[in-house]
């Protein structure tokens, strides 16, 4: 039988946020496109976030959250610049579309 010295971790991306783990990560852009299982977990992945999109609409309305799943589509921009960021909002994601004073909020 077949048996995994240690355990090693695809990531999709440039980013290894398991850094802290003690496992053996490799890291691969589009590995989404490349990778059966990759893939299967980026879909679960984004049919998890969706359906918590949906409910942080109910929390916090107006932004459009259950039809954007917090992408920046123009009328949730539009959504942050008259009501400004909710407590959900990443500033991280707000410096790349939106001016600086706005995260004065």
């Amino acid at each position: 039988m077949f048996q995994y010295s240690n355990p090693i971790v695809l990531l999709d991306g440039s980013h290894n946020f398991l850094a802290d783990l003690d496992v053996e990560v490799v890291m691969k852009t589009k590995a989404d496109r490349d990778c059966g299982s990759v893939a299967a977990a980026a879909i679960s992945a984004k049919v998890a976030r969706d359906s918590l999109m949906v409910e942080l609409a109910k929390i916090y309305p107006g932004y459009g959250f259950e039809e954007n799943k917090g992408y920046a589509s123009q009328k949730h921009i539009e959504a942050i610049q008259a009501m400004g960021p909710s407590p959900e909002h990443r500033k991280s994601w707000l410096t790349k579309i939106l001016a600086d004073d706005l995260l004065l909020f």
